[in-house]
Parts: C-alpha cells; sequence; structure tokens
C-alpha cells in the first residue's frame, strides 16, 4: 500500500527522543539512549534502549522499529501507525498506486518536527543568552561593591570572601551557559 522506499525514509527521520516524548515514556535519556519502558510501565530508567531505528527492552524483551512501538502503545494498525509517525515527523507518505508520480524536491516542504527542532534550539539560546547577560550584570554589580569594600577594608572584613566565593560561583555558571549556548548556535 505505501512506497518502501518512502517507508524506509519515513524510519530514518524518527527522532526517537521527540517520537517517545510524544508516547509519555518518562525519564528519556539522550546521551545514554535509554529510558523507562512504557510498554510494561516500568520504572527501570535504563531499561528501554534505541539504537539505528531500532527499540529493545532488556526487562520485558520487547523489539522493533517506530511502527512496532507506535502500534504496541497506541493499539493501532500499521497503517495507522505509519500515518501517526507521519503526522508527527511531517513526511510526506506515498500509496503505491501514486508511486510512479514523481515529486519535484522543490515541492517538498520542511518537515514540521524539523521546524519545531530548530524553534526549540533557537528559544533555548534565546533562554541561556538572557540568563548570561543576567549574571553579567550580577557579577559587575559585586565586583563593584567587592572594589568599595577593599577601600574601607576594615569595616567589610569578614564579607570580601563571601562576595569572592559568589563572584567564582558566578564565573563557573557562566563558562558553563557559554558552552550550552555554543552548542545551541553550533546546532
Amino acid at each position: 500500500m505505501f512506497a518502501k522506499e518512502d517507508l524506509l525514509g519515513l524510519k530514518d527521520v524518527v527522532d526517537w527522543p521527540y517520537l517517545l516524548s510524544s508516547l509519555e515514556f518518562q525519564k528519556i535519556n539522550i546521551q545514554t539512549r535509554r529510558c523507562c519502558c512504557l510498554i510494561h510501565n516500568g520504572t527501570n530508567p535504563t531499561s528501554f534502549s534505541w539504537v539505528d531505528n531500532y527499540f529493545y527492552c532488556f526487562s520485558c524483551l520487547k523489539s522493533g522499529d517506530a511502527f512496532e512501538l507506535v502500534q504496541i502503545i497506541k493499539g493501532f494498525n500499521f497503517i495507522e501507525s505509519v500515518k501517526y509517525l507521519s503526522d508527527l515527523f511531517g513526511y510526506r507518505i506515498r500509496k503505491v498506486s501514486n508511486y510512479q508520480k514523481k515529486v519535484k524536491t522543490e515541492e517538498w516542504e520542511i518537515p514540521e518536527y524539523i521546524i519545531n527542532r530548530i524553534n526549540r534550539q533557537n528559544f533555548a539560546a534565546i533562554q541561556i543568552k538572557e540568563e548570561i547577560s543576567k549574571i553579567e550584570t550580577a557579577r559587575e554589580n559585586l565586583t563593584n561593591v567587592l572594589i568599595s569594600m577593599r577601600k574601607n577594608e576594615e569595616k567589610y572584613s569578614g564579607l570580601e570572601s563571601s562576595i569572592e566565593s559568589r563572584l567564582n560561583d558566578l564565573d563557573s555558571d557562566l563558562r558553563i551557559l557559554t558552552y550550552y549556548l555554543h552548542h545551541y548556535e553550533k546546532n
């Protein structure tokens, strides 16, 4: 019923963390590619794993591809799971009867999931920039206070180390946020 190339293409565009999140899986760890298994309502955050367009649960021993996962979780048949995934990721699936019609590349739209991912990244970058700005302002203010305190050393000797410690914390936060900002702007 569906063109094989389109089904393979749809499997390739599946963003597993986004799919699992939309299916309400819990404790999704993108780095380790692990989470709790919703199939058996497990609570072990490392039992469910996904690699190369396939999943496997080490607890309930279920495995398969994205189509099978949607069928299991949603109770869909294969056709319904294809429609669910194509809608979720904005991927157009052709039926075999229309297979011979060639679609020009420029007629394809940018899939919605890509637009959503870009928007999430841009929003995160904006939030990080705002936080960096707040930290820089706080750091500048604390530095000015510290300079003023050092002029009147005898009055504020106990607070100086506290402010220096806070400045170190702010520097650390600034380095971390700058790293994440670089990551989001690079992607």
